[in-house]
């Protein structure tokens, strides 16, 4: 099996939910008839019943049919069998590698609240983890770059989606 993304919050009251998928894999998730959702020690099947990409990546399960059904999934990881994936080609970058964080220079942040953030002006190594710098209202702010807080990663429009905590800005 390979993880392939986690679940989000839900989306609506219908069991639908917001997931965040591995920019490579979302075509894989798109044609599969199930995925497998880390539930324990071993994931556990789930069919789709649809799947839609969007402002978000939606996911709606078979036998997941409310609000409170999709959030006992929520913020678990997705995995695909290996021989459910499409050929990939030979990208074994992970999307949060030390490397991978330079190549965001420029980038749009973006925060699913607040809307338009900045643009990342500058990558910086800090004990433990990654910053990016950007300019806010005429002010350098500092935005962790913890996959947690990254909803989605979008490399065309170069946009960087976040839930960042309130009052992060105001630091």
């Amino acid at each position: 099996m390979i993880e392939i993304g986690k679940c989000g919050k839900p989306h609506g009251l219908n069991g639908t939910l917001k997931c965040q998928i591995d920019e490579r894999y979302l075509d894989d998730v798109l044609q599969a008839k199930a995925i497998f959702i880390g539930v324990g020690a071993n994931p556990i099947p789930y069919f789709i019943e649809s799947a839609r990409e969007g402002n978000s990546f939606l996911v709606k399960l078979e036998d997941v049919n409310s609000k409170e059904d999709a959030e006992t999934l929520a913020h678990k990881p997705i995995f695909l069998r290996e021989e459910d994936l499409m050929e990939h080609e030979e990208e074994e970058e992970d999307e949060f590698s030390d490397d991978r964080y330079e190549k965001w220079i420029g980038y749009t942040i973006i925060d699913e609240e607040m809307g338009l953030i900045g643009k990342i002006e500058k990558i910086l190594s800090l004990p433990g983890h990654f910053t990016a710098l950007i300019m806010h209202d005429e002010k350098e702010v500092l935005i962790p770059l913890h996959e947690s807080l990254i909803v989605r990663i979008n490399k065309e429009k170069k946009e960087l989606v976040f839930n960042l905590p309130s009052g992060l800005l105001n630091l």
